[in-house]
């Protein structure tokens, strides 16, 4: 069965539904290897999994001895560019309907829930689909390359990296608590040994090692490629992609979805329809074609609003895409990472900053130059951050309690700087005055969902269908009347995707509806306090989340990715800017605070504006030695280049040492964290320097190098209050360059911004 456009030629088997494209404009062929369809169930007597492919070869006979097809399939529906056909998974009494729909160079297959007969679930569950696996797929050697999302954006080329096998040795030594770790003993790794590995889409790992935001893979190949989707609202909330890598015969490497219709055996079954889009690429496409792809689909077809539309719609917003990110640290529990040696909570806390301290901190960022300001507070709540979530009130009276916020609250107002707070409605923990076991989360046992020991003491997690409520008139009305007026953030709730079994809670105990509580309480954030932002966000939380906290770029990206599974198995090579290219123009995003730990100062700055992100610091303590860089940083950023938050990314780029972004207006940055300067499209871009060409004449060009009187600084408090000693890390290396050997030694030409 045939269906052909402008662009395609799609060849469906009658018999088993293997599916070849073909492309008419670079001659490419795609095809899935084997089967178009294969369904996983749960033989329920048994208590085991069973594997059916969408094939009618005669695998079994009845107790005749009659032959018994599998599945048996029929054409259902005919079009120009529709085809339907019907699946009868007849040994065990299963059926759906899969429709291929061919439109220019995009072809969609849906399964429609309505088309199910799920007659055989009394001994045969259903688990699974995969719908084409393996498509697109290609032997081992060939050209191009794997793109997953994985920690924001991975390549694994389909070439064997001479490096491959090292990197896979080193994630396996690594991260001994994995699977592959625990089953590939202590042997040197193989790069050719077939490998499999299926990762849940959207936030399911704790410690972030291969957090996907999005449902979106693909393959370059020469002249040719193709974007892979799911569409939300069309099982994206129970799919996994399925990376592989050395498959049969012909050692094939690509991806494909794996739609769960249950989590675990015995769940209550996810009834949506499933939906796969490809979209078929011409001219050597790359990674950020694939990111276009899928941004053009959140734009044009969910209707995702672009953070130029945000900002005419929220004035909180507005200001804050204008302004430096102050994230103070007022009051904070100690702890040690899963050992807390404090279990009942009653941890010291670490009083940083009172109110008082704070508004003298921004009064001088402002008298300094930092001219527009968004000021979170953090551990201002009751024992601090992580102290005793849900708690806000009583605000801690170590800081100033509820006076001395409100004094804080109005100075801010007055230097012209809006106020914000961090607040936490998953985490709840014993020793919290809101503590309530009815608001915890189930598993299927019927036992609450622990998250772990921390410096609050026992720590559940809250359902925010039954925890949002009570959060709401407690504490929102409260904060409102005290002033804030900068929006609000609400700390890991879509990091880590939970299912609840409580059904007093009233909701579905789905992964999708888990989301959905979440973006209910967002979506009251937002009403009352004019902007929601979030520690991150996945693809579902675009239309209420306005900013993410913590965006995987190619750098986070790498180190989340040096132990995980994925590396172990040899299924990624490198990092690349997937979320960035997506995401950039939709809501704002920042990195890492700028001077907390020891770093490079600059060279954070640098690739702060090398991947389009905004300028944000935390302060633990009074720290004037950056007054300075805040400054500059302002004015880069917030001033200067403001212009480029509005603008999608088209692609991130990195040769060696220098980074090249390009903007849809045109403008290309070239950033070059190297040590000597470099000539970049005939214009010198400085060492450690960056350089701007804006696409219209309505903006001016931007040259900079490094000021080593501003980021040579002493390091900032370490978290628990002590100061650092030796100087903040310079490139790779360990440099320790005293202050008392600049003063007066390393003069240079004013600074163009500061002067």
């Amino acid at each position: 069965m045939k269906l052909q456009s402008e662009f395609l030629i799609v060849e469906i088997s009658e018999s088993n539904l293997q599916t070849t494209v073909t492309d008419r404009r670079n001659g490419a062929v795609w095809r899935t290897p084997g089967s178009g369809v294969t369904l996983c169930t749960y033989m329920v007597p048994e208590e085991c999994h069973h594997w059916y492919d969408s094939d009618m070869a005669s695998d079994s006979t009845d107790w005749l001895g009659h032959p018994v097809h599998d599945c048996e399939i029929a054409l259902s529906a005919k079009y120009e560019h529709l085809a339907e056909f019907r699946l009868e998974f007849r040994t065990i009494e299963l059926a759906c309907n899969v429709r291929f729909e061919l439109e220019g160079a995009r072809l969609t297959v849906t399964v429609p829930q309505d088309s199910w007969n799920f007659h055989g679930e009394l001994f045969y569950e259903l688990q699974s689909l995969d719908l084409l696996p393996l498509f697109g797929a290609q032997p081992r050697g060939a050209d191009g390359s794997l793109v997953l999302p994985h920690g924001g954006g991975t390549l694994r080329h389909f070439k064997d990296l001479p490096e491959r096998g090292a990197a896979m040795a080193d994630a396996l030594k690594r991260g001994q608590r994995g699977d592959y770790a625990r089953r590939h003993g202590p042997g040197a790794p193989d790069p050719t040994a077939p490998q499999s590995y299926e990762t849940p889409v959207y936030g399911v790992n704790s410690q972030w090692r291969e957090m996907i935001w999005f449902p979106l893979w693909g393959v370059t190949t020469g002249q040719s490629g193709f974007a892979a989707y799911i569409p939300l609202g069309y099982g994206d909330a129970d799919a996994a992609i399925v990376a592989t890598a050395n498959h049969g015969n012909a050692q094939l490497c690509g991806a494909h979805a794996r739609f769960h219709y249950r989590q675990h055996p015995r769940d209550t079954r996810v009834d949506e329809p499933r939906r796969l889009v490809f979209e078929f690429l011409d001219g050597e496409p790359d990674y950020a074609v694939m990111a276009r792809v899928y941004r053009g689909y959140l734009v044009e077809n969910e209707h995702i609003p672009t953070l130029r539309q945000r900002v005419a719609a929220s004035p909180e917003l507005a200001h804050q895409a204008r302004s430096y990110f102050f994230m103070p640290m007022l009051g904070l529990k100690r702890f040690a990472c899963y050992a807390n040696p404090y279990p009942d909570g009653s941890g010291p806390l670490d009083i940083y900053m009172t109110f008082d301290d704070l508004l003298a901190e921004m009064q001088r960022a402002k008298e300094n130059g930092v001219g527009s300001a968004l000021v979170q507070m953090i551990g201002y709540n009751r024992e601090g951050h992580d102290g005793s979530y849900p708690d806000i009130f009583p605000m801690e009276p170590k800081a100033g309690g509820e006076e001395g916020f409100a004094r804080c609250v109005k100075g801010f107002r007055e230097i012209g700087y809006r106020s914000s707070v961090h607040i936490n409605l998953r985490c709840y923990s014993r020793s919290s005055l809101g503590f309530r076991y009815d608001t915890v989360m189930r598993d299927r046992d019927g036992g609450p969902v622990v998250n772990q020991t921390g410096p609050e003491g026992e720590d559940f997690n809250a359902c925010p269908w039954a925890a949002a409520e009570p959060f709401y008139r407690e504490f929102f009305p409260r904060l409102k009347e005290l002033g804030l007026d900068g929006g609000i953030y609400t700390d890991f709730m879509l990091g880590v995707i939970f299912r609840c079994y409580q059904t007093r809670h009233g909701h579905l105990s789905t992964r999708r509806a888990y989301i959905e509580g979440c973006l209910a309480f967002l979506e009251r954030c937002r009403a009352v306090f004019g902007s929601a932002r979030a520690e991150n966000a996945i693809a579902p939380s675009l239309h209420t989340v306005d900013a993410s906290h913590t965006l995987i770029h190619p750098r986070r990206g790498e180190s989340y990715l040096l132990d995980s599974e994925l590396r172990q198995r040899g299924l990624c090579d490198e990092p690349v800017a997937l979320n960035v290219v997506v995401y950039h123009g939709l809501v704002l995003y920042y990195n890492e605070s700028l001077t907390l730990g020891q770093k490079d100062y600059w060279d954070h700055l640098l690739y702060n504006l090398a991947i389009g992100a905004m300028p944000r610091d935390e302060l633990r303590g009074s720290s004037p030695q950056f007054d300075g860089l805040r400054t500059l940083e302002y004015h880069i950023f917030c001033e200067q280049l403001n212009w480029l938050q509005f603008e999608f990314i088209e692609c991130i780029e990195r040769h060696g040492d220098v980074w090249r972004t390009d903007y849809a207006d045109g403008t290309t940055v070239w950033v070059n964290l190297g040590e000597r300067p470099t000539t970049c499209e005939g214009g010198e871009v400085p060492a450690r320097g960056f350089r701007v060409a804006p696409g219209t004449e309505e903006h001016e060009p931007l040259v900079m190098e490094e000021d080593p009187r501003l980021t040579r600084q002493p390091p900032a408090p370490l978290p628990n209050g002590s100061m650092m000693t030796g100087a903040p890390l310079r490139g790779a290396a360990d440099v320790n360059i005293r202050i008392a050997e600049l003063t007066g030694t390393q003069r240079q030409a004013p600074n163009p911004v500061t002067g």
